[in-house]
């Protein structure tokens, strides 16, 4: 059996970490409505969202310089190990980092060092970071352990809709979200059931 893991909201608390760094920056000056309105100009975009970015589009838009430098990023940036979603974490681990990897999305140097700061890159024997349909990569992940049952967790669920799940026999999906953890411990404990009857 092999877990595939979402990251945002599903090992990582995203909107928490929102929040967060909405705070440091109206400490700065940076009304948080102001704040809101260019996340989701951002959002709009399309563009997968780097925080080093957003915080130069508020330093241009509001007209503080100090939003963009690098001791900011850094103070929001050590607040990712708050955000992790320990609860899943402590119930995953055990199986072990071969048997773990991480499908996101998003831009990849600020998901890397979201996940080197909260869980660890050793957390995972895998981490994939896309731009867009995780399909193809999640299809070729069913198709390396094709002896295995791969359980892929996500909260959205634009990203399970277009999955070919009728043709990935191996396949097992769970759309995270407020009973996500007990609705994951239930998918491994009947797979986990179904490997030891093979066993035998």
């Amino acid at each position: 059996m092999k877990l595939v893991l979402d990251f945002d909201e599903v090992l990582f608390k995203t909107r928490e970490m929102k929040g967060h760094f909405t705070r440091i920056l109206e400490r700065l000056g940076v009304d948080p409505r102001m704040t809101e309105l260019l996340y989701m100009k951002h959002r709009e975009t399309g563009i997968p969202f780097s925080l080093k970015r957003f915080l130069w589009a508020v330093a241009i838009r509001t007209d503080i310089g100090e939003v963009a430098e690098p001791h900011v990023y850094e103070e929001i940036m050590k607040g990712c190990a708050t955000f992790t979603n320990h609860e899943l974490v402590r119930l995953i681990k055990p199986f072990g980092r071969e048997n773990i990897i991480i499908l996101t999305n998003g831009d990849k140097e600020y998901q890397m060092e979201k996940i080197k700061r909260s869980i660890g890159e050793d957390f995972a024997s895998d981490i994939i970071v896309v731009k867009g349909s995780k399909k193809e990569a999640l299809h070729t992940i069913c198709k390396n352990h094709n002896k295995s049952q791969i359980i892929f967790v996500e909260d959205q669920p634009k990203f399970l809709d277009d999955l070919d799940v009728d043709n990935v026999k191996n396949l097992t999906t769970i759309l995270f979200g407020m009973t996500g953890v007990e609705d994951v411990k239930e998918a491994i404990k009947k797979h986990s059931h179904h490997t030891k009857k093979r066993k035998h």
